[in-house]
């Protein structure tokens, strides 16, 4: 009889691995999926974070989303120019798990911000939590660096971890919709 835990671990790992699954196309066309042992570098707006945040039940994760509308694996792109769009994303269980239980409850996913790209050094930022005032534009400043870090990526096309250094560009962001607003995390 599965956990509540076995349940959370099972939905999140299924979630991840069809999240970061490369098409078959994908794999043929892309410059970063060749098999190299060289450690890439990708530039990334300081805005967004590598590793999912969890608490509880809930988790809370950036999503690169591709011209396509489609979500797109960070191991296949060789810069940030290949995303049309950055997403963060709330996924939770719709309820708890009842002791006892064999079925699931409903895993659910809500996008809470959008970063929509408008050229090679601007974003269009869409709060869903701020209604009145949920947009604003973003500016990024490639050339100063903020922060970095080294993380793990499963190449598609190898089936092997390969490493990936982040560098964390400065964004600044301006318009109406430039209002700092606190996360509830109850569903």
């Amino acid at each position: 009889m599965p956990t509540r835990t076995t349940t959370y671990i099972t939905a999140i790992t299924l979630l991840l691995s069809t999240a970061f699954t490369a098409s078959a196309q994908d794999k043929k066309t892309s410059p970063a999926v060749r098999g190299s042992s060289k450690v890439r570098t990708l530039l990334m707006p300081d805005f967004y974070h590598f590793t999912p945040v969890v608490s509880n039940d809930t988790t809370f994760r950036y999503e690169l989303i591709g011209r396509d509308n489609k979500l797109v694996n960070i191991a296949l792109i060789s810069r940030i120019d290949d995303a049309a769009g950055i997403s963060y994303v709330k996924s939770y269980f719709l309820s708890a798990y009842k002791a006892g239980s064999t079925i699931s409850p409903p895993y659910l996913s809500q996008k809470i911000t959008f970063w929509d790209r408008l050229s090679k050094d601007s974003w269009l930022k869409v709060d869903q939590l701020n209604p009145k005032n949920n947009q604003c534009d973003v500016k990024e400043y490639r050339s100063k660096i903020v922060r970095q870090e080294q993380v793990s990526v499963m190449n598609p096309a190898t089936g092997q971890k390969e490493p990936l250094i982040i560098k964390y560009f400065k964004t600044v962001t301006s318009g109406a919709g430039n209002t700092p607003h606190a996360h509830t995390h109850a569903h």
